[in-house]
Order: structure tokens, then C-alpha cells, then sequence
């Protein structure tokens, strides 16, 4: 995880894009996975691409403080989904998405970009780069989502939600206030193109 600016600029002699803008953002590189928004309440039911190890499965991926143990299943099989990461990736044709965690719903968004963030000022996901400007963004409602919160965590969704490992860079917390959110999106155009996912309070 970082604290980056997130409007490109152009690249540096490694390659990598350079960000610069007044909104600073916690940033992941997922790699083209989808990021998910989860309440802390609901996490640990979400299993990411973990499934339970079986006795005879050696060594275990994961290993949980609660005494249960995990293997990676990486065989993605969307027709008939095995994890909770291929349940997801197969809703992903609609972005954002309401996913079923536990008793309630978590929001996952992104999937296809490298560079992933939430920017605490506006309230957002964003997927890519920040666009420089905000005066033509159009944003495009998707639906009604409640936040048991205050304490969420944005996160890779290939993870075990029950292991918030937050110092390997793919997990951090984020903090919205309980109630009913508008989820909107919005698109920057351009060579350093992002989409944003806003959530935008319904409370009176």
C-alpha cells in the first residue's frame, strides 16, 4: 500500500507510471483483479479463492488464528463456481456489483486495471488514474447499497477475508459512516484514462 498522487504525468526510466495531483490515495497494484469493499463485520465470510484443505492435501496455503486451514483453488471455473472468487468474477459483466458476504453485501469494482485506490476526500474508488479535472465527469447511477460500517476494508478479492493481513499492500481499512449509500460511476477520458466509484450518502 501506498499514499500516491493519482494524476499520470508520464513514466519514469522503470517504466512505471508517475502520479501527481492534490488528492492523495492509498493505492494496490492487483494486477487485474477486482478490489472489494467489505464490511470488517462480514469478512471473514468471504473465502476469496480459498477452499478448505482436506487431510490428505499436504502443506496448507493459509492457515487461520481460529484453527482452520485453506487451499488456493486457482482452476476459475465461472460456469460452476468453487469459490467465492469465481462467483464474483462471473457477476463482473456489471461494474460495480453487489456481492452476497454473510448476512449483508459487500461492493466490488475494477477488474482489468493494475493500479486501484480510495480516496478518503471524495468518497471513491478509483480504478486507473485520477483524472486532472472533475468538471466533466458524468456520473452514471448503479444502485443502493447499506453500509453496516464504520469499519470497512478494501481489498484484493482473490484473498480470505477472516486474514485482513493489511501490510502486504492488497488489503487497508476505510472508514464510512453506517447508512444508505448511492453508488455512481463516472469515466475520465483521455491517455491516462480511470474509472471512478463513487458513494455518495443517502442519510437525511
Amino acid at each position: 500500500m501506498g499514499v500516491v498522487f493519482a494524476l499520470a504525468t508520464g513514466f519514469n526510466a522503470a517504466g512505471c507510471l508517475l502520479l501527481e495531483s492534490p488528492v492523495p490515495l492509498q493505492t494496490m497494484n492487483l494486477s487485474g483483479s477486482p478490489v472489494l469493499l467489505v464490511p470488517r463485520t462480514l469478512a471473514a465470510s468471504w473465502r476469496g479463492f480459498y477452499v478448505a484443505a482436506e487431510p490428505d492435501d499436504g502443506l496448507p496455503d493459509l492457515e487461520l488464528a481460529e484453527g482452520t486451514s485453506w487451499q488456493i483453488d486457482d482452476t476459475v471455473d465461472f460456469d460452476r463456481p468453487c469459490t467465492d472468487y469465481d462467483r464474483l468474477c462471473a457477476m463482473l459483466h456489471e461494474d460495480p456489483c453487489l456481492v452476497s458476504i454473510g448476512n449483508g453485501h459487500g461492493v466490488a469494482f475494477g477488474p482489468g486495471h493494475d493500479l486501484l485506490g480510495w480516496c478518503d476526500e471524495h468518497q471513491e474508488i478509483v480504478a486507473g488514474v485520477m483524472p486532472e479535472s472533475r468538471d466533466r465527469l458524468v456520473w452514471q447511477y448503479q444502485f443502493t447499497w447499506r453500509n453496516p460500517g464504520p469499519d470497512l476494508l478494501l481489498m484484493n478479492s482473490c484473498r480470505h477475508g477472516a486474514d485482513p493481513d493489511t501490510s502486504d499492500g492488497e488489503c487497508f481499512t476505510v472508514n464510512l459512516t453506517p447508512g444508505l449509500y448511492e453508488v455512481a460511476t463516472a469515466k475520465s477520458a483521455g491517455p491516462w484514462a480511470g474509472t471512478l466509484c463513487r458513494f455518495q450518502s443517502k442519510q437525511a
